[in-house]
């Protein structure tokens, strides 16, 4: 975290309780994708390609808690190691 946004965090937590929200998985379950959303049926569940095969709406998930009167996103990388990359063949 760089110190300026150490600084503005610790700054609204003076006067004010901030609201963190980011659960994806979750958020992404609820848009009721279908396979071609996730690139065709082979990636259907691979949440971490949809930042390519539908990057409009992972984008509406930060938006929507922003709207709800979130302060701060968290997130995760979901599993966007090794391992989770070869249960989808996504090696590149």
């Amino acid at each position: 975290m760089t110190n300026n946004i150490k600084q503005t965090i610790q700054e609204a937590l003076t006067s004010r309780i901030l609201v963190v929200d980011g659960a994806m998985g979750t958020s992404i379950q609820s848009l009721d994708l279908t396979a071609d959303d996730f690139g065709g049926p082979d990636y259907e569940g691979c949440n971490e390609y949809l930042s390519l095969t539908n990057p409009n709406a992972i984008s509406l998930i930060p938006e929507d808690y922003l709207k709800a009167g979130a302060d701060i996103i968290e997130t995760t990388t979901f599993f966007s190691y090794i391992f989770r990359k070869t249960v989808f063949f996504l090696f590149n």
